[in-house]
């Protein structure tokens, strides 16, 4: 695959008078945002394709219960209907792994990990599992699905104009916006989402390409469907000044429920993965026969029930017990694997909770809080829960105004957002697809997890106290066993502990022979500390530890007098150390910090003190596709830490910088200007 600096000389220009015109606006950025047009028409397509079927499947299962109440004797044929069609959808979910659940994850692993997609067998399994699914009324979304099978279908025009890698991600990253564009009737919230969620880059080129899939694919869903979104709220009023304050309340609210949303979802997941994989889609069919009969609101992905939610006047019994019964069945209908998404039941598990916590309001404080407001609390708390839940505060604001066709609720929803994600953040909630996609390589790449990057695959609530295994830094801390970052297993016991602390010293005064070197003959690659160990979260959880960020907590740090630069420098080097060794058990660890110990306190930056700061790669900039030992990185500068997603990667030499990516640098203060100056260049698109 050609790099990419590669690829920005190997694009085939328009020729004549276009490529003239063209030329002038910056020809390479306009030709991917044609190409993008031509994914986004005919992802839109596709996805309105997908959008009928499911809504088709949809209204049968709501006709299909209520003969079967009426006719007992029918329970009998549907349950050997369910068992067929179950052992058909788990045979096809094992043809293509990557169709089954959302797509969403399987996406963000294609543009942030390298992941392949047998695209023309995902289109074909997505599009058949789904609809068998939707026949039954199973809780799931299709704006998930839509989102993988525009990305499916803008990597087969890739493939069939024969672009290059980079190209390749961009149309693939405008064919995601597309998706949920078309199947919302939302461009600006498919284009957001794509940006903020699935690619996590905002370059020039990105967006425009996001931007031109996303409104051509959402003219060709207007031209089917109508200009109508698919959730309406342009009859809500705008919510009184006075009644802001309650966004407070309401967001915690959304916020607890977004994150107890996300605990479910992975823990139905992890039941249904003690079961046989053909039981799995046979069960989620055969509950859904209840939940038809008895509570024929929660079938499909939730429209209905988000508009009945919002015109609630009464019965809040009745809503609690939909909240409850539309958790618990979207559950088990996404825990069996079967193709299908979350992200619209999850919108509804928020209107719900709105609406129920709209009405208690007005009926404890009837003078506060008008009824009117009730509809205005469901919408907010939408975007709050999805906030929560999938970490995307920007896309769930922008979707609630889209969807309420006005701008005047844009303060009470992005309150009730961000103070949701404040709330998750605390509860230490990872968001539902970051956590999907850890466990989607863990099942289907044979476990083989860089621990060190993806932390606690299983756990939808995280704490930091938790004691749960999270590989270097954090696994390691509780002396159980974590994994290296080349995905071997290194040894978390005492043992181990105290052998590598016997070494701190060895290994530091090594190091200092490597900061000198690298300050004498301003070698970049003997400036690239870490072999391994999981920089951030350790260096965070030790500065929870030891209550300082500079100041080792331990008897054994005996004070050090500081007689000049040199010795502020060794006793901020040997605080550095001492405070690491309580988070780090491998002898390999250990030394990785006592390097970037000789680095980050050597003489030289002892005098000015020192900076980090983070700097994002843009797809087509001078690093990315580059290994981090091939860097010509700025002078006095070194690599600390790579955040790539919810993940932090360890700035090993031969770890490859990728689009996406935020690499955080440390540098004397001093060196403020002619830094930030470098990897900005570094770091920027060069189109």
């Amino acid at each position: 695959m050609p790099s990419n600096a590669e690829s920005l000389q190997n694009t085939n220009a328009p020729e004549g008078g276009v490529a003239k015109f063209l030329g002038q606006l910056g020809r390479k950025q306009w030709t991917i945002a044609i190409r993008a047009i031509v994914c986004g028409l005919i992802a839109g397509l596709l996805v309105a394709l997908y959008r009928y079927g499911i809504g088709y499947g949809t209204r049968f299962a709501q006709w299909m219960y209520p003969q079967i109440l009426s006719q007992p004797w029918l329970i009998a044929p549907f349950v050997c209907a369910a068992a067929i069609i179950g052992l058909i959808v788990a045979w096809l979910v094992r043809l293509e792994p990557m169709a089954s659940g959302s797509g969403i994850p399987q996406v963000e692993g294609v543009l942030l990990l390298g992941l392949r997609m047998r695209w023309l067998l995902m289109l074909v399994v997505r599009f058949a599992g789904g609809l068998l699914c939707g026949m039954f009324g199973l809780s799931l979304g299709r704006e998930g699905p839509s989102i993988q099978i525009g990305a499916a279908a803008s990597q087969g025009v890739s493939d069939a104009m024969k672009r290059n890698g980079f190209e390749e991600n961009t149309l693939i990253t405008a064919g995601a916006a597309a998706g949920l564009s078309a199947a919302f009737n939302a461009p600006l919230s498919g284009m957001m989402f794509a940006l903020e969620e699935v690619h996590r880059n905002f370059s020039p080129v990105i967006l425009l390409s996001a931007a031109s899939a996303s409104l051509s694919a959402d003219f060709v869903s207007k031209t089917w469907f109508g200009l109508r979104p698919v959730l309406n709220f342009t009859s809500i009023g705008q919510l009184a000044l006075p009644l802001y304050w309650w966004m407070i309340p309401l967001g915690i609210v959304a916020g607890l429920v977004g994150s107890l949303t996300n605990r479910m979802l992975l823990d139905f997941q992890t039941l249904y993965g003690k079961l046989p994989a053909l039981a799995g889609p046979v069960i989620a069919l055969l509950i859904a026969l209840p939940c038809g009969l008895f509570a024929p609101k929660v079938l499909g992905g939730g429209e209905e029930l988000i508009d009945f939610a919002e015109h609630a006047s009464s019965g809040v019994l009745v809503l609690l017990g939909l909240l409850a019964v539309k958790m618990l069945f979207t559950g088990t209908s996404f825990g069996s694997g079967v193709p299908g998404g979350i992200f619209m039941p999850i919108l509804a598990i928020g209107t719900l909770s709105g609406s129920i916590f709209g009405l208690l309001a007005a009926r404890l404080l009837p003078g506060s809080v008008p009824q009117s407001a009730v509809a205005v609390f469901a919408v907010c708390a939408m975007a709050g829960t999805l906030s929560a839940s999938v970490k995307a505060p920007m896309t769930s604001i922008l979707l609630a105004v889209e969807m309420s066709g006005s701008l005047v609720h844009m303060l009470p929803v992005a309150a009730c957002a961000f103070i949701a994600l404040f709330v998750a953040d605390l509860l230490g909630t990872k968001p539902i697809y970051g956590a999907l996609l850890e466990r989607y390589l863990a099942a289907h790449d044979g476990g083989r997890i860089d621990r060190s990057v993806a932390g606690d695959a299983d756990a939808g609530m995280e704490c930091p106290s938790s004691g749960k295994e999270e590989g270097i830094g954090d696994g390691a801390a509780d002396g159980r066993a974590g994994t290296d970052a080349s995905g071997g297993e290194s040894d978390g016991d005492d043992n181990g502990g105290r052998a590598a602390e016997s070494d701190v010293s060895a290994m530091a005064e090594s190091s200092a022979g490597i900061a000198r070197e690298a300050e004498m003959n301003g070698n970049a690659e003997t400036r690239i500390a870490p072999d391994s160990g999981n920089i951030g979260r350790a260096h965070r959880k030790a500065t929870a530890i030891t209550g300082t960020d500079g100041a080792a907590a331990s008897a054994d740090d005996k004070p050090v007098k500081a007689t000049g630069v040199a010795a502020i420098a060794a006793r901020s080097r040997r605080q550095f150390l001492a405070q690491w060794q309580r988070i780090l058990r491998s002898p390999q660890d250990i030394a990785a910090m006592a390097a970037v110990a000789a680095v980050a306190h050597s003489p030289s930056r002892a005098a000015s003190g020192n900076a980090v700061l983070e700097f994002p790669v843009e797809f087509g900039s001078a690093v990315a596709g580059l290994r981090v030992g091939d860097i010509e990185w700025p002078d006095s500068a070194a690599p600390v830490d790579i955040r790539r997603g919810e993940r932090e990667v360890v700035p090993r030499r031969e770890e490859t910088i990728m689009p996406g990516d935020y690499v955080f640098v440390m540098f004397p203060t001093d060196d403020l200007a002619q830094v930030r100056a470098a990897m900005v260049a570094l770091c920027s698109s060069r189109m």
